[in-house]
């Protein structure tokens, strides 16, 4: 599993691979931001814009302490002063502890088995 360290002030912030409730964070994150491809950590960033330090806070927690006790609010406004260098690794990092596109590959090839199997069902007049 890749794990990614950053020291920021006096405190050492881990990135490990996302679990399905910062996921679900980031979604309602990404609402409003509109993302132009090819994305990559400068779009990304430069599409955040004021929502970069709440997009950080989720992706990267204090090391030693579970995601539950993290507080999204107080660790954003941490991250209001991060150097934009340690930003700009965490985004870099992030595609490479989260690949994305395979995810989404993944997902279309299987939104896709299960369009056929629905066809192929209605073409048969199967009534499973």
């Amino acid at each position: 599993m890749s794990e990614y360290l950053y020291q920021i002030g006096d405190k050492t912030y881990v990135q490990k691979p996302l679990v399905w409730g910062q996921t679900k964070q980031l979604i309602d994150l990404l609402k409003t931001v509109k993302i132009e491809p090819p994305i990559s950590a400068m779009t990304l960033l430069t599409a955040l814009g004021d929502n970069l330090p709440g997009a950080v806070a989720i992706i990267i927690s204090e090391q030693g302490k579970s995601l539950k006790e993290k507080n999204l609010v107080s660790l954003a406004s941490d991250f209001e002063e991060c150097p934009l260098e340690v930003i700009v690794q965490v985004f870099e990092d992030f595609f490479a502890c989260n690949p994305t596109a395979l995810y989404l590959e993944k997902v279309k090839t299987l939104i896709g088995n299960v369009t056929k199997d629905i066809e192929k069902t209605m073409e048969t007049g199967s009534k499973e």
